[in-house]
């Protein structure tokens, strides 16, 4: 997907602009291109949109996996979304989660048994 255009605005005065430090016209910066990525992933993963390019929740004929609730000891998901993959010629390199996913796989822990 390539965007076509994404936008964001902000105001800030000249003098904060010039009095502060750190600078606050590099904070608003950052948090700038932060809603633009968030924007893109939101384009991204989402549905067909009305102006822009359609996410990926619009494909048809493709492997879906319910993740339902994730758990460090509940990975079967992962499991079955690379069996699908490999089935279909494919192969996962890369999963991408939420935040939230993310802190319960990263509490799994190896063991034996």
């Amino acid at each position: 997907m390539t965007p076509k255009a994404v936008k964001g605005l902000t105001q800030i005065s000249n003098e904060a602009a010039a009095d502060t430090n750190p600078a606050v016209a590099d904070q608003i910066g950052r948090g700038l291109a932060r809603n633009v990525a968030k924007k893109i992933d939101a384009s991204f993963f989402g549905s067909t949109v009305s102006n822009g390019p359609s996410g990926l929740l619009s494909l048809s004929g493709v492997n879906v996996v319910d993740t339902g609730t994730v758990t460090p000891t509940a990975l079967d998901p992962f499991h079955e979304a690379k069996a699908g993959a490999l089935a279909d010629g494919a192969e996962i390199s890369v999963f991408i989660l939420a935040p939230d996913v993310a802190l319960a796989l990263s509490k799994a822990k190896q063991g034996a048994g």
